[in-house]
């Protein structure tokens, strides 16, 4: 073999019989330089253009080649960018207009002005280039030098540097040039405005192919243009000139409508030949229209005003964009009061009127009271609700629900505040409140879940009871509970109490619902459910009770469940060889068994 560069190779053998494998050896080498093939590795740099004038781009083009018979690894160049140059950063513009450019791997600090681009490794005969394009700040003479480095270190080779020189002048050379302006750098939201565009040819040639961009920013509006040679595109924002004669003037007009607040930057760029030859740009601060007000509603609804402890209420938060312009950067605050318990939120867009409340018991839910699309809301530690509503265009509004539980008597406001840009506003309609007045069970109807043994160990039995009582003054009927069982313990039977008629239906285990179809005055109905417990943990089970399919009260238990001695844990391990006899250098195939020879489930082994 004859080893390409220098450092550790390790090369290894393997040894086959029958197609199993018998033995295996390596050998380490140690490659060093050799000075009979030293690292030979060359750079260049040369710019399009060496005279020029102040304001001219120039491209300084960099190769960096491998010329020697040795992989060189880790190459990087530094070109720190002198005095009278400065970097061009518009990537999406050059490469759109001048060519394909690998400007990504090239670095200009913040700090030092050090340009450092990563080359990489490079094998005999490779060779790598790097663009950089520059415009021209400065006149005289000016020298560009790109440094070459190794392993991040100033090489002493021969060709480690290279200079491209250019000489700049104060006058353009082909007198072609772009003045931009605007008639009111200071407008409202909604406002028009007029850019004026002015290509100049002040040169001793009269010039054609000239052609200049001007995107419009996406927070202005076109609504028309004028000029004096050639059409204005604005989709594309390309203007073409077809020629423009020695001491000539094209005028291109262009009217705007700023449709959001903030500092608008406009460019235009001036190409001769598809060559940039100049850049102008104008500012204009929009500010919000007095004229055009923000203009954004909050409303807030509540589903029930008269409820009862331990009721489900939906809260309905609606904020609308009634203004002519966008609003950006739209929340609420809806800090949930004494006496309410977050449950679950939905954010509703117009075409989005269902989902899934995120409650704590995501299967029950689920199946009885919907499908809710939720996440919008954050109910914060500090108990500060923020849903981020995003920017609303004009006559756009978005839809939160809240569904909160009620833990407390009396008149209880809720209020929802608007933000803009995360500040309270001082608009009108900048907040709403919704009032609802809770006592402590308008229907009576309660449910008590108890088990008789709250520490138990794997295997063991319990019992669950749960008992529904009808504390009001009316009789009831179209209840139901549901009691969806853990998966960590295993339905073993039910009774229900039939109570002074049948009118108690038979538990379900595998959907979790008990229908009741009445419950008099005073009266109690009872569920037993026996369950055998089959891992353990802290299990928490939970009944919840319905009135005509209205969440009305629920109850949940803790149950510590041990490890049971009198089903201890029995987990074996068995591990076996192929081959007891065996030679150095064999393989040897080791067979690891686990197995549960227990009664019961074992986790995390």
């Amino acid at each position: 073999v004859k080893f390409k560069s220098e450092g550790t190779i390790t090369n290894h053998a393997y040894l086959f019989l029958n197609d199993s494998l018998i033995d295996e050896s390596s050998v380490d080498v140690t490659v060093n330089p050799n000075a009979s093939q030293p690292v030979n590795v060359n750079i260049t740099k040369t710019v399009n253009s060496s005279n020029v004038s102040v304001g001219d781009l120039v491209n300084y083009t960099i190769s960096v080649g491998n010329n020697g018979s040795v992989l060189v690894e880790n190459i990087s160049v530094n070109d720190t960018l002198p005095d009278g140059l400065v970097l061009v950063h518009d990537n999406n513009l050059l490469n759109h207009f001048i060519g394909f450019f690998k400007s990504l791997f090239y670095d200009q600090k913040d700090d030092d002005d050090d340009g450092v681009w990563n080359v990489g490794d490079l094998n005999p005969g490779d060779n790598k280039t790097l663009n950089i394009i520059a415009r021209v700040a400065g006149a005289g003479e000016i020298n560009n030098t790109a440094k070459l480095l190794l392993d991040n270190a100033y090489t002493n080779m021969e060709n480690n540097n290279s200079t491209a020189t250019i000489n700049s002048s104060n006058n353009n050379i082909t007198g072609l040039s772009v003045v931009k302006t605007v008639n009111n750098s200071n407008v409202s939201v909604g406002d028009l405005a007029n850019y004026t565009i002015n290509v100049n040819n002040n040169g001793s040639t009269d010039l054609s192919q000239i052609s200049l961009n001007d995107t419009l920013s996406n927070s202005v509006e076109y609504v028309s243009s004028t000029s004096n040679a050639g059409v204005y595109d604005p989709s594309s924002g390309l203007w073409n000139i077809s020629s423009l004669s020695m001491g000539e003037t094209a005028t291109l007009n262009i009217s705007v409508k700023f449709k959001s607040e903030g500092t608008i930057t406009n460019h235009a760029y001036l190409f001769l030949n598809d060559s940039l030859i100049d850049e102008s740009s104008v500012d204009v601060t929009v500010n919000q229209n007095a004229s055009q007000p923000v203009n954004i509603n909050i409303n807030k609804t509540v589903n029930s005003s008269n409820v009862s402890v331990g009721d489900l209420v939906n809260y309905t938060i609606s904020v609308g964009n009634n203004g002519s312009v966008l609003v950006e950067n739209i929340s609420v605050n809806d800090t949930l009061p004494d006496g309410l318990v977050l449950v679950g939120n939905v954010s509703v867009n117009d075409n989005l009127q269902n989902g899934l409340v995120i409650a704590h018991d995501d299967n029950l839910l689920n199946g009885i009271i919907g499908f809710f699309k939720s996440l919008f809301y954050d109910q914060k530690d500090d108990d500060d609700g923020i849903w981020n509503v995003g920017d609303l265009n004009p006559g756009d509004n978005k839809t939160l629900n809240i569904i909160a539980k009620v833990t407390g008597a009396g008149e209880i406001n809720n209020t929802a505040k608007l933000l803009l840009n995360n500040v309270y506003t001082n608009m009108e309609n900048n907040n709403s409140t919704a009032t609802i007045n809770s006592s402590n069970n308008i229907t009576g109807l309660s449910v008590v879940k108890t088990v008789n043994n709250s520490n138990v160990s794997v295997g063991d039995l319990a019992n669950y009871t749960i008992n529904v009582n009808n504390n009001g003054s009316t009789n009831l009927s179209q209840i139901s509970l549901n009691d969806t069982l853990n998966n960590s313990v295993e339905y073993v039977s039910s009774t229900g109490n039939v109570g002074s008629t049948s009118n108690v239906g038979v538990y379900d285990p595998s959907s979790g619902l008990w229908n009741i179809s009445s419950l008099s005055v005073g009266e109690t109905v009872t569920l037993n459910i026996s369950v055998k417990f089959k891992s353990e943990g802290t299990i928490t089970n939970h009944a919840y009770l319905f009135l005509n399919d209205s969440l009305i009260d629920e109850s949940s238990v803790d149950v510590t469940v041990n490890q049971n001695a009198s089903q201890p844990v029995n987990v074996n391990i068995t591990k076996t060889v192929n081959s007891s006899n065996v030679s150095v250098g064999d393989l040897v195939n080791y067979t690891i068994n686990v197995g549960n020879n227990g009664s019961i489930l074992v986790e995390n082994i």
